[in-house]
């Protein structure tokens, strides 16, 4: 399939031409799922290897709904492509507001400990992350904790 000017909206079972990570080279592939009319899921038709398309697999096609991209030149040279999309939030700023909204709970801080059981919406102190609001417990000896640095899965309720 040659490079087209315009974008194109793909369905299940049209071919597109990508980058196969297996195969290291720009083959065929056939797309075994589409939303909106970018390709989710395809497969390369010589290893038959199959996996999630992105955008940057397919260079010089043109696909609609894919995110649109901006090219950047450094001052070495080198050309950089990114998504015109926004940025990904700042973790500190999403601390704050996790810490804004644990405050008007009127918990006390808790020092973590392993053996320690904590529940969403505490506030806890660790020695290395420093101060972090609970949001999340996927499983029962497991919680994921909101740092100013990030999120961090930390264990709980160990004997």
């Amino acid at each position: 399939m040659p490079p087209t000017t315009r974008a194109t909206k793909f369905n299940a079972g049209q071919e597109i031409d990508a980058q196969c990570p297996k195969c290291e080279l720009l083959l065929a592939h056939t797309v075994l799922a589409a939303v909106n009319g970018v390709p989710a899921r395809i497969m390369c038709n010589t290893c038959k290897r199959e996996g999630k398309w992105r955008a940057s697999m397919s260079p010089g096609t043109k696909v609609a709904g894919a995110a649109p991209k901006r090219t950047t030149t450094d001052a070495d040279g080198t050309v950089r492509v990114t998504s015109k999309r926004s940025p990904p939030e700042d973790p500190a700023v999403g601390w704050a507001n996790q810490m804004r909204l644990a405050a008007n709970t009127g918990r006390a801080t808790k020092s973590y400990d392993m053996k320690g059981a904590f529940e969403i919406g505490e506030v806890i102190a660790h020695a290395r992350f420093g101060d972090g609001v609970v949001r999340d417990a996927p499983a029962a000896d497991r919680i994921v904790v909101v740092f100013k640095e990030g999120a961090k899965v930390l264990a709980h309720r160990r004997a």
